[in-house]
């Protein structure tokens, strides 16, 4: 009468020749049902666009979503994959791996459900449709209502940079350690945080650990100390210094003339110094010819940075 549009359910019976007509109103719960399906295509289009790679599948292993991402990283889409066993057995092709994951992964979903948590996650590796392999960082969190949301991002780059990297450092560390330079890379403040045997060797001591952490100016004579400080403050202002020299404390208090830098020494930003010296002269083995700059020609060249541990 007012105007206004209901939603109503009508039914009715015949009785005694009569029809009885009724009707419910059933407004409220027509608009919660279109409110819930309006939710439900949002949040399908934000999993859809999401940036990491999404699959959602029940607690029976059947898959019911795999988003956009998922798909261009792997290149499975649904219907190459319905199943949790498809998905498995196509991505993990070697037994005893893909064993060992779903074991894995049974195990992490027990632990979600008791405790309502997101998995631990991990990294693994994938078979991807057209035959590559990438590493994937793989997680995810059972819901409320027992559906298992899977986040995987592809961590390949990352991962092969990473390997990269440690082969160029244990490259480098086998430089330094087999030329007769000594590599020592300090903090702003001249304390140490690497070096090589060999500069342990010039400061008087056997062992990095009983350099580590401390000042260079501990094993730099005293009347040098000064000198030594104000070099290490110019190499983290102007970035660099030059051949250096300066007197070190040496094995029984003898003194070790050494030379900072045949090359440059280093500051990058606020990051370590690296430095780079040598015995100066008169501290060179018996029968071989003095090398100002410290180093050995008979080495290979030493690379100017030494990487922090």
């Amino acid at each position: 009468k007012d105007g206004t549009v209901k939603d109503v359910f009508i039914f009715g019976v015949l009785s005694a020749g009569k029809a009885i007509v009724m009707f419910d109103d059933i407004t409220e719960r027509q608009i919660a049902e279109r409110a819930l399906r309006d939710s439900e295509r949002t949040l399908r289009r934000v999993l859809e666009q999401a940036p990491p790679a999404i699959a959602i599948h029940d607690l029976g292993g059947r898959i019911e979503f795999v988003n956009r991402k998922f798909s261009d990283t792997f290149g499975y889409r649904h219907e190459d994959v319905p199943t949790l066993e498809s998905w498995v057995n196509q991505a993990y092709p070697d037994p005893v791996y893909r064993d060992k994951l779903v074991k894995i992964w049974t195990e992490w979903i027990e632990n979600s459900v008791r405790t309502g948590r997101e998995m631990t996650g991990g990294e693994f590796q994938v078979v991807c449709k057209d035959g590559s392999v990438k590493t994937a960082f793989i997680t995810g969190i059972v819901t409320p209502d027992k559906k298992v949301l899977s986040l995987l991002e592809d961590v390949t780059s990352r991962v092969e940079a990473e390997r990269a990297l440690r082969e160029r450092e244990s490259l480098y560390r086998a430089l330094v350690e087999t030329t007769r330079t000594g590599y020592v890379v300090i903090d702003g403040h001249g304390k140490v945080l690497d070096a090589n045997r060999e500069y342990v060797r010039l400061t008087g001591h056997t062992d990095l650990k009983e350099i580590m952490g401390r000042n260079m100016r501990d094993w730099v004579v005293p009347n040098n100390r000064l000198k030594n400080d104000e070099a290490v403050a110019q190499c983290a202002r102007d970035g660099h210094i030059r051949n250096f020299e300066v007197d070190y404390l040496g094995k029984a208090g003898a003194v070790v003339p050494v030379e900072r830098g045949r090359g440059d020494s280093e500051f990058a930003g606020d990051g370590p110094q690296r430095h780079r010296l040598g015995p100066g002269l008169g501290q060179q083995p018996p029968g071989r010819a003095p090398d100002v700059g410290g180093g050995d020609r008979g080495q290979p060249a030493a690379p100017d940075r030494l990487p922090a541990q």
